[in-house]
């Protein structure tokens, strides 16, 4: 999301687990949170909780937007249980999380020009920002088959998956999903043939774009 963001006139902190989170929170004040509540340490309605209950009544207020692929009725139901009233699915769909960002800051978004942001314009901004990602993917996913980090593997898969569908890229979010899948629960058995595909994949994006 991070990388679909950043044409955006947003200021983008990012906590690598619930601990991490929790520690910026009262640390630090944010407009919004984006949540998602598959988290490695803890879960995201666990951290829901702790922000909407908070001693402190401006933490409390803090809006969340849950993203997450777990949508369903009695997930949302949960979620909703936790004071969490705005959910965006995954794979995010760009104009999907920007309209949930505007609707609970209660303000237009606009662009690094100054310019309110207009749909369609949402995929022509973000589209130099998602191949230079997938340009740091692609070198960081190459070192990780080297040395067989399966850590760094899944975190390329879940930084690419998403936003790869968001611009059209069908068969690299595909691959980048099925990649993080895999990896949820490591072992020493993992079969690297998905990764080395999710490189080809990438190689082939980037050459089409001429940025490789």
């Amino acid at each position: 999301m991070q990388d679909m963001l950043a044409a955006f006139e947003m200021h983008i902190t990012i906590a690598e687990s619930g601990q991490k989170a929790r520690e910026l929170i009262e640390n630090t004040y944010f407009d919004v949170m984006l949540l998602d509540m598959v988290l490695p340490d803890i879960s995201g309605e666990e951290i829901a909780y702790y922000v909407t209950n908070h001693f402190n009544t401006t933490i409390a207020s803090m809006p969340i937007i849950a993203v997450t692929a777990n949508v369903i009725e009695s997930d949302i139901l949960r979620y909703n249980a936790v004071g969490i009233e705005h959910i965006v699915a995954k794979p995010v769909v760009l104009d999907e999380l920007l309209k949930a960002i505007s609707e609970v800051c209660g303000t237009a978004l606009v662009n690094q020009g100054g310019n309110v942001v207009q749909e369609a314009d949402l995929i022509a901004a973000g589209l130099p920002i998602f191949l230079q990602a997938c340009q740091e993917c692609h070198n960081a996913l190459y070192m990780a088959l080297e040395t067989t980090d399966y850590d760094c593997i899944r975190r390329v898969a879940h930084r690419i998956r998403g936003s790869a569908r968001t611009y059209g890229y069908e068969a690299l979010g595909q691959l980048a999903t099925i990649v993080e899948d895999g990896l949820r629960e490591p072992s020493t058995i993992y079969d690297l043939s998905e990764a080395k595909c999710l490189l080809s994949e990438l190689d082939r994006t980037l050459r089409q774009n001429e940025t490789l």
